[in-house]
C-alpha cells in the first residue's frame, strides 16, 4: 500500500508521501500579453466541459472588429487560461491553441517541472472546483469571483514529473473512452428529438390521413392542410396574458423569499421556475394554459402549465377561449410546430420573439374536435415513448459524467497509483 501524508489542506486530505503542495503563485506566472493593433489567433472561450476552445459564433455579424480587440488577453499553448467568474463551473484549462480571449480572463505561464496536461486535469477536477467554490465571493451565482489573493494562495499538488505524465496519459486515454460513450448517447438524444418533432409536425398539421387529401390553406407557415380542416386566427382562439407584477420579481427578491406559488420565466432551467413566492397572479382552468417564452434564446417554446402561479416579463400564457371547438392539447402541439417553423425563418444573428401583435397575425388550422382528440392521443403516446428513451439516455450521460469526474479527481490526488512500478 502506498505511503501517504497529510496534505495540510482539509479538502485535499491525505496525499502520496513523495508529492508536494505549493501555492499557485509559486508555480504560475501571469502573462500580461494583449492583442494590440493586430488580433493574435482566433477568439477563444472556456467551456466548463472541454476547457479552452475556439469560440464559435452563430453569425459573422457577432464577431468583434480588430479595433475592439486591442486589450483582449493573448493565450499561448501550454498556458493556463482562467475565468475567475466561472471557477465554480470549471471555467479554466490549459490551452492547446494560440488565440485571444476576454480581457476579464487571465493567462498564466506554467513553471518547468509541471506537465501541462496534468495541470489541465488537476485544475479542472471536481475536487478543485469545490475548492474554488468555497472561496468565491459575490451576490449572484453567475458572477461569483475568486479574489487575486485567494487564487495566488491556492494549493497546487505536484507529483514527481514522470508520475504527472503517467496521470495525464491515463486520464487522456480513459476520458476519451468516456467521451465517446457520451457522444453516442447525445447523438441518440438528437435522433430521438428529431423523431419527436417529425411525429408532432405530421400529426398536428396533416392529421391522421396524412398527405392523401391536402388543399391550399392560405396560411403562410402551413401552405396545405386537410380539406376538412378550417383555418382560423390565433386571436379568435386565445386570450394572451402577461405578468403584471414582474418588476418586483427580480433575482435578488426571489432568492430571499420562499413561498407556495411558482414564478415562471422563459430564461431559467428547473422547468422554467425562477422562484417560489407567497402570492400568485394566475389560476389555470382544468385543462391548463399554454405557456410560451416571448423573447430571448428560448423564445417561442411551448408547454402546458397548471395551477396558481406568476410570470416574469419574458413569457406569456394563452388561455383557450374557444374550448367548444378546439382542444387545448391539440393547440399546444400545433403551436409547437408553428413556432419551430417560424423560428427557422429568423436570421441566425437575431433572436426570435413572440408578441401580442403576432397573436393577431398568426393563423392555425383546426380539424373536428373528435379528430383533435384522436391526434392528441396518438401524439401523446409517441411522445411519451420518445421522452422515456431520452430520459434514460440523459441518465446514462449523467452517470458517465460523474464517473469521468470521479476518475479525474482520484487520479490527480494520488488515489489511483500510477507511479513507476505501481
Amino acid at each position: 500500500m502506498r505511503a501517504t501524508k497529510d496534505s495540510g489542506v482539509d479538502w485535499l486530505g491525505e496525499i502520496p508521501r513523495d508529492w508536494e503542495v505549493r501555492k499557485f503563485r509559486n508555480v504560475f506566472k501571469e502573462s500580461s500579453e494583449v492583442n494590440g493593433t493586430e488580433p493574435v489567433g482566433p477568439m477563444l472561450s472556456i467551456s466548463s466541459y472541454h476547457g479552452v476552445q475556439v469560440k464559435e459564433y452563430a453569425s459573422e455579424n457577432l464577431q468583434r472588429d480588430s479595433d475592439q480587440l486591442e486589450n483582449y488577453r493573448v493565450v499561448r499553448p501550454h498556458q493556463l487560461a482562467v475565468n475567475t467568474m466561472w471557477l465554480n463551473y470549471g471555467g479554466l484549462g490549459v490551452s492547446n491553441t494560440t488565440g485571444h480571449m476576454s480581457p476579464a480572463y487571465r493567462a498564466y505561464w506554467i513553471i518547468e517541472g509541471l506537465y501541462p496536461r496534468y495541470v489541465h486535469h488537476l485544475m479542472r477536477s471536481g475536487l478543485y472546483v469545490l475548492g474554488y467554490t468555497a472561496l468565491l465571493t459575490g451576490v449572484r451565482p453567475n458572477s461569483l469571483q475568486m479574489s487575486r489573493d485567494s487564487l495566488m494562495g491556492f494549493p497546487i499538488l505536484l507529483p514527481p514529473l514522470e508520475e504527472q505524465r503517467a496521470i495525464a496519459d491515463f486520464l487522456d486515454r480513459e476520458t476519451a473512452k468516456i467521451d465517446t460513450l457520451i457522444a453516442k448517447q447525445e447523438q441518440l438524444i438528437t435522433t430521438l428529438g428529431e423523431r419527436r418533432e417529425e411525429v408532432v409536425s405530421r400529426l398536428s398539421t396533416q392529421g391522421i390521413g396524412g398527405q392523401s387529401d391536402l388543399v391550399e390553406s392560405g396560411i403562410d407557415w402551413l401552405p396545405k392542410i386537410p380539406s376538412n380542416w378550417a383555418p382560423d386566427k390565433m386571436s379568435r382562439i386565445f386570450k394572451p396574458k402577461k405578468g403584471s407584477n414582474a418588476a418586483m420579481l427580480t433575482a435578488e427578491y426571489c432568492g430571499t423569499v420562499e413561498g407556495e406559488y411558482p414564478v415562471y420565466s422563459g430564461q431559467t432551467s428547473n422547468d422554467g421556475v425562477m422562484a417560489s413566492i407567497e402570492s400568485y397572479e394566475f389560476e389555470s382552468p382544468d385543462d391548463g394554459f399554454i405557456f410560451t417564452t416571448t423573447v430571448g434564446a428560448r423564445a417561442m417554446s411551448v408547454s402546458k402549465i397548471y395551477g396558481r402561479f406568476s410570470l416574469s416579463q419574458n413569457c406569456m400564457i394563452l388561455e383557450n377561449k374557444a374550448v367548444s371547438r378546439i382542444c387545448t392539447d391539440f393547440a399546444r402541439w400545433q403551436l409547437e410546430t408553428m413556432f419551430s417553423r417560424k423560428k427557422s425563418e429568423v436570421s441566425s444573428h437575431m433572436q426570435p420573439s413572440f408578441t401580442m401583435a403576432d397573436l393577431r397575425e398568426y393563423w392555425m388550422a383546426i380539424p373536428s374536435l373528435a379528430e383533435q382528440l384522436e391526434i392528441v392521443r396518438l401524439i401523446s403516446s409517441e411522445v411519451l415513448g420518445v421522452e422515456q428513451l431520452v430520459k434514460k439516455s440523459l441518465k446514462i450521460v449523467e452517470t458517465l459524467c460523474e464517473r469521468r469526474q470521479s476518475l479525474i479527481s482520484a487520479a490527480v490526488t494520488g488515489k489511483i497509483d500510477l507511479s513507476e512500478g505501481a
